[in-house]
């Protein structure tokens, strides 16, 4: 399948999810920059065990803020496609919603704000892709709604498996 689609992975100590993240994508990407930076688990080896030519894994080493954004900017000039972005629930909760906690309540202002900048990515014409816990359906309705061309992507899995999955503990 020829899908046009680059992902870029900068990871460290992934060692728990790393294989299943890429093994995940690997049919419908047609190429996947990694970047390891200074695993001091298993990440490295388990990578190098995934035999595909469409993984370019280099080992670039303990970084800082400054490197690290010097490696995003590396990838995206490796890049030759149309772009989109991963716009990460956890990473808005560690900035616009860095006051917030986990009641339902402020799940909910969480997600609102999560929907309003993916809605005007959207307008822009980046493709957003948006990994959100998004337990309340009216939240999720509201998306629909506010974002052109939503399409919501759930994962079936009991609650031991989910609680299993969850590295935070929620």
């Amino acid at each position: 399948m020829k899908t046009n689609l680059t992902v870029h992975c900068v990871v460290k100590n992934e060692e728990r999810w790393i294989w299943f993240a890429l093994k995940s994508i690997l049919d419908i990407a047609d190429k996947i920059l990694v970047y390891d930076t200074g695993s001091s688990d298993r990440t490295v080896d388990i990578i190098k065990t995934i035999k595909s030519k469409k993984i370019f894994f280099e080992e670039k080493g303990e970084v800082d803020a400054k490197g690290l954004a010097q490696f995003r900017r590396e990838q995206l000039i490796r890049t030759k496609k149309e772009w989109f972005l991963i716009l990460d629930g956890d990473e808005i909760r560690k900035t616009l919603s860095k006051d917030l906690g986990m009641s339902p309540e402020d799940r909910k202002e969480h997600n609102r704000r999560v929907i309003f900048v993916a809605q005007i990515l959207a307008k822009n014409g980046v493709t957003t892709i948006v990994p959100l816990i998004s337990p309340y359906r009216e939240t999720r309705e509201f998306a629909r709604r506010e974002i052109p061309n939503f399409f919501e992507v759930w994962v079936k899995a009991s609650l031991d498996e989910c609680i299993k999955r969850d590295p935070k503990g929620l």
